[in-house]
């Protein structure tokens, strides 16, 4: 990774960073100051809980999710790569179940796929179900 004309040897991303205690948080300021330190992504959902010391030396990006109908085509484009016979109610039913969230998205595709043959509705019910017979 080069950044900057300084090559970093390698990156650490660090998923759900907003649970890191603030002992840990406060762990990351010294490295994050030294340039020739690793590379750190953090990646969270509330940038609140984050060291402001991290923030103010920091690059953010903020992403957001996508269309359903965006997600919708993809989940379609990714069935039919991996041959996954899948209906359109199906694939809509994942996607609003999902809140439009990605890895949520690709995890009840994955699950389906366990499934074998067609793939409708019913299927991704039971799927929901099962996660959380409560929300089904």
């Amino acid at each position: 990774l080069m950044y900057g004309g300084i090559f970093r040897p390698f990156s650490s991303f660090i998923d759900e960073a907003q649970r890191l205690s603030p002992k840990a948080q406060q762990l990351f300021l010294k490295p994050i100051e030294d340039e020739n330190f690793p590379t750190f992504i953090f990646a969270t959902t509330d940038i609140g809980a984050i060291d402001k010391g991290i923030l103010s030396r920091s690059v953010k990006f903020y992403l957001k999710k996508p269309d359903k109908h965006v997600l919708a085509e993809k989940l379609t484009d990714i069935a039919g790569k991996e041959k996954i016979d899948i209906s359109a109610e199906a694939i809509n039913l994942i996607t609003e179940h999902a809140g439009c969230n990605v890895r949520d998205s690709l995890t009840y595709l994955e699950q389906a796929m366990g499934y074998g043959g067609k793939i409708d509705v019913e299927v991704i019910k039971e799927i929901i179900e099962q996660e959380n017979p409560l929300r089904a």
